[in-house]
């Protein structure tokens, strides 16, 4: 079964290169990359794509639960505080 991503933050401001990160689903791992972004949004705050992709993964039958395991490499300051990779865990329930 394929399953699209959409990594977004939601931010006031940001510049960021490209970054490679991973995440594995059902013990499945793909290396992603996120775009290259500057951006400022005036005082409000924002969601910002910064990567989309899709991915097959173990699930038979379209039904079930899978492991999400997500290493978001941001390598960025944040007022006053670095962000080098963040890891998001959770589970997909499909069906």
């Amino acid at each position: 079964m394929k399953i699209r991503f959409t990594v977004k933050l939601s931010c006031y401001s940001i510049q960021i290169g490209n970054r490679t990160s991973t995440i594995t689903v059902g013990g499945v791992t793909r290396k992603y990359y996120t775009t290259e972004t500057e951006k400022e949004f005036s005082n409000k705050r924002a969601e910002l794509e910064i990567g989309n992709f899709e991915m097959e993964v173990p699930l038979a039958g379209g039904t079930g639960t899978l492991d999400v395991v997500m290493e978001q490499n941001l390598n960025i300051k944040f007022s006053g505080t670095d962000y080098g990779t963040v890891t998001l865990e959770g589970v997909i329930i499909a069906g």
